[in-house]
């Protein structure tokens, strides 16, 4: 389902969001702090451009972002309340989970990059940085399948380059080694 790539962990100390004092949470309109406070944070994650999630100590999804949701090829809905098993079936054999496991259960950051199989046969690629929080773990990700893309045939290139530059300095070689004859690389064939 998955391939994971340079994963990465430090101990930090779990993320701490900012939170009502106690003083405010007793004045008179202390609820309406409170439910300003929870939009104004769920407002800022909804519009970031970073996918975002927070998993439960349970694995169920307990926020999802309209991104998150994209590069998950559904609409957050489908997976609140819902567990990243139910959602995506197989994902607890793919690569990425033991990751995600040992960032809940260590309660230790990670960073890595994580190629995604969709139901449809089309992949996905995504770097994720996971960060242990109070309720389990906070997921941000960025979907970089064109960048990997891009990468993947500028190295494609590079290497026919290179193929192309040997081929053409041996048969230059050869040509001139061996008058009336003119050899060719067997791995310089016509049409390559």
């Amino acid at each position: 389902m998955s391939k994971t790539t340079r994963a990465r962990t430090k101990r930090r100390p779990e993320a701490q969001f900012p939170s009502v004092t106690a003083a405010e949470a007793s004045h008179p309109h202390d609820g309406a702090l409170v439910l300003a406070t929870e939009n104004g944070f769920r407002a800022i994650l909804d519009s970031l451009l970073e996918g975002c999630q927070i998993i439960d100590r349970n694995w169920r999804y307990v926020y999802v972002n309209q991104a998150v949701a994209s590069h998950g090829q559904t609409v957050p809905a489908a997976l609140i309340g819902r567990t990243m098993m139910e959602a995506y079936p197989g994902i607890e054999s793919s690569a990425l989970f033991p990751i995600l496991e040992r960032s809940m259960r260590e309660r230790i950051p990670a960073t890595f990059s994580n190629e995604f199989a969709f139901a449809d046969g089309s992949t996905g690629v995504f770097e994720l940085r996971v960060q242990p929080v109070p309720e389990g773990i906070f997921i941000l990700s960025i979907d970089v399948t064109e960048k990997k893309r891009a990468e993947d045939a500028l190295a494609n290139e590079r290497k026919r380059l290179e193929k192309d530059r040997r081929c053409s300095s041996w048969s230059h070689l050869h040509y001139h080694a061996a008058p009336g004859r003119q050899g060719h690389h067997p791995l310089c064939k016509q049409g390559d």
